[in-house]
């Protein structure tokens, strides 16, 4: 918004700079007129006037340039913004599956203990307290005396 009302500002004053030297232009012909008879007058003008008008030539393609960089440099922030929007999202979605993973663990982790809970109860296991139940060896039936 403001760089556009920047721009805006700039072609605004741009015109007004234009206007001014269309006046003075204006004035200098009125002034070139009044003298015609003057030979070296009218030459040293036209030299003036091609200096100004190479002078706003160069000014002109100055101000081509910044507006092009300003482009550019906008165009590069704008990428940059994107570039770092791509890998908040990558990194959002890396999170979820780690959370996700972790949550799928944990399930797994709960029915296995239940499994295997339920099994040492049906198999008449007694499991201590404090007991970790991923290090519990289940006697096999020949272990036990029965085939």
């Amino acid at each position: 918004m403001q760089e556009e009302e920047e721009e805006e500002e700039e072609e605004e004053e741009e015109e007004e700079e234009e206007e001014e030297e269309e006046e003075e232009e204006e004035e200098e012909e009125e002034g070139e007129e009044e003298n015609l008879d003057m030979g070296i007058g009218l030459v040293m003008e036209e030299e003036e006037e091609e200096e100004e008008e190479e002078e706003e030539e160069e000014n002109r393609e100055e101000e081509e340039e910044e507006e092009e960089e300003k482009e550019e440099e906008e165009e590069e922030e704008e990428e940059e913004e994107e570039e770092e929007e791509e890998e908040e999202e990558e990194e959002e979605e890396e999170e979820e599956e780690s959370l996700s993973f972790w949550a799928d663990m944990k399930n797994w982790r709960e029915q296995a203990s239940l499994t295997l809970t339920t099994h040492c109860v049906r198999s008449n296991v007694l499991l201590s307290p404090g007991h970790q139940l991923g290090t519990v060896s289940i006697p096999t039936r020949r272990e036990n005396g029965s085939l």
